[in-house]
C-alpha cells in the first residue's frame, strides 16, 4: 500500500486513523500507524529505505541542524537526501528564531521534495541543549509555538517531537501552545529529558495528554512487540506509535504489526533469516551510499544480532567488520569450539 490522500466516504479529507491500519497527517495518508522514530546517527537515507521495506508506515530523518542549513553547509544539506523518497519527513533542531526557521524551511521546500518538517523539542544531549535547542525549549511554550508558526507560514506540514518535560511535567503548558500554533501532529516520548533512555516510558502521561489534545498524537517509548503497540494505542487513545531503538535491531516489527492486525498472529524470523536480513541491509547501505565501508553501520549490524547460539562471538567479530566480504565470512562461520 502506498501513501495517499485522506478521503472519507463523502469525499472530504479526513484526519488521524482512517481505518485500523492507516494514519493521516496534514491530509496525507500513511499506510500504517506505526513508524520509525528518528535516531541521530542512524536514520540516514539507507536506513529510512530499509524501514519502509519492512513495512514502517512513516519514517523520519535523523535530526538536522537548522544553523547548518541556514549557513548553506554542504555537509548539512547532504543529510537532506530525499530524492524519490515517498512523502519525505525531516527533523530539524535549532533555537527559536522565527525568521531563520521561516527562511530555512522555504529553502528546503524550494530545493527538495520535502513536505513534512518535524521539530526536535526533546533531545537531551548537552551540545544541543546548551545552544537553546532540543529539550531546552520545553521550558518556553511560546518559543515552541513560534517555531511551529514559522514552519506553517513557510508552507510546510509541521510536526513536533517532545518529551514530558525536563525533570518535571511541562506538557500542560506546551501542548496547548503547540495546538494553538496549528501543529499538524505531536509525538510524545514518555520520558523526561533528564532520563535520556533510562527508566520506563510513562504512557499514563501520554494518555493524559490525549485528554487535552485533540490533534494527531503519536506515542513513543518502549514499544517492543506488536501486542504492546496495539495495546498502547487502544488504552491511551493515540493515533499512532513511533518505534526507535527496538526497530534498529528488529526492523521486522512493522511487518509483524501488520500481520497481527490482519490475523492476530505474526511470524518471528529464524536466526538464518536474521543473517540474511543483516546482509540485505549491508548491501542496501553500500548501494545507496556508493561506498565500500560498513564501518558507519557497525552499530546497526550489531543491534540485529540476536537469537544465535554464538551471538557473543558474532558481535565481537562485527565490532571490527569493514567490508561486505568480511560480513559474509563472519555470518557464515560456525560457533567456535571450546578448545579455541
Amino acid at each position: 500500500m502506498k501513501e495517499g490522500r485522506c478521503v472519507g466516504k463523502s469525499g472530504e479529507e479526513k484526519g488521524y486513523t482512517v481505518d485500523q491500519h492507516t494514519l493521516c497527517i496534514g491530509g496525507v495518508k500513511f499506510p500504517l500507524w506505526a513508524g520509525a522514530a528518528p535516531l541521530a546517527g542512524f536514520s540516514h537515507r539507507a536506513y529510512r529505505d530499509w524501514m519502509r521495506r519492512w513495512g514502517a508506515g512513516f519514517v523520519i530523518s535523523e535530526m538536522i541542524s537548522l544553523e547548518g542549513l541556514s549557513r548553506d553547509q554542504k555537509k548539512t544539506w547532504a543529510l537532506l537526501d530525499v530524492e524519490e523518497e515517498p512523502f519525505p519527513w525531516v527533523q530539524l533542531f535549532g533555537r527559536e528564531d522565527y525568521s531563520k526557521w521561516y527562511a530555512v524551511v522555504r529553502k528546503i521546500l524550494t530545493r527538495t521534495s520535502v513536505r513534512f518538517i518535524d521539530v526536535n523539542f526533546g533531545c537531551p544531549v548537552k551540545k544541543v541543549v546548551r545552544t537553546g535547542a532540543g529539550s531546552a525549549l520545553l521550558r518556553f511554550p511560546q518559543a515552541m509555538a513560534d517555531i511551529i508558526r514559522a514552519i506553517k507560514d513557510a508552507g510546510a506540514i509541521a510536526t513536533a517531537k517532545v518529551r514530558l518535560g525536563i525533570d518535571t511535567p511541562l506538557w500542560q503548558e506546551f501542548i496547548p501552545a503547540l495546538a494553538t500554533a496549528g501543529v499538524d501532529a505531536i509525538t510524545v516520548h514518555g520520558r523526561y529529558a533528564v532520563q535520556f533512555y533510562s527508566g520506563v516510558a510513562d504512557w499514563e502521561a501520554i494518555k493524559a495528554i490525549r485528554e487535552i489534545y485533540g490533534g494527531v498524537l503519536i506515542g513513543n517509548g518502549d514499544i517492543t512487540t506488536p501486542e504492546k503497540a496495539l495495546e498502547r494505542k487502544m488504552t491511551t487513545g493515540v493515533d499512532g506509535v513511533m518505534i526507535g531503538r527496538h526497530a534498529l535491531g528488529a526492523p521486522y516489527i512493522f511487518r509483524q504489526i501488520q500481520q497481527y492486525l490482519l490475523t492476530g498472529s505474526y511470524e518471528v524470523p529464524s536466526p538464518e533469516e536474521i543473517k540474511e536480513m543483516i546482509l540485505d541491509y549491508a548491501s542496501l547501505y553500500l548501494a545507496v551510499t556508493q561506498t565500500t565501508s560498513l564501518v558507519p553501520i557497525r552499530a546497526t549490524l550489531l543491534a540485529m544480532v540476536h537469537g544465535f547460539s554464538h551471538a557473543k562471538y558474532i558481535r565481537q567479530a562485527l565490532s571490527l567488520v569493514s567490508t561486505y566480504e568480511e560480513l559474509v565470512r563472519i555470518l557464515g562461520q560456525k560457533e567456535p569450539s571450546q578448545e579455541q
